[in-house]
């Protein structure tokens, strides 16, 4: 189980690599360090579940990914006009 944890783990920081923002990746890698630290002595049945739910959550953040490039490559989503360019960030809407 713990390879599987591993591997999720490296899977999520490799989606989070592929984000189109920087604050999105920040945000990808800091959840995905946070969940697993706090499941780290997780044992049984508590494993599996936290296992099924970072499985979840790494599907979640792929289908997050592909809206987010979507909605940049055609324009519906202001910031930076290469995904990957991270020089600016996108402009945030008044409240």
């Amino acid at each position: 189980m713990a390879l599987r944890a591993l591997a999720l783990y490296r899977q999520l920081l490799r989606e989070a690599r592929k984000m189109p923002t920087d604050n999105r990746r920040r945000f990808l890698r800091r959840r995905a360090r946070e969940g697993f630290e706090a499941g780290r002595a997780a044992t049984g049945d508590e494993a599996a579940q936290l296992l099924i739910l970072a499985e979840t959550q790494l599907e979640s953040a792929a289908v997050q990914r592909r809206l987010l490039c979507e909605l940049f490559e055609t324009g519906n989503l202001k910031g930076p006009k290469d995904p990957r360019d991270t020089t600016t960030q996108a402009p945030r809407r008044p409240l």
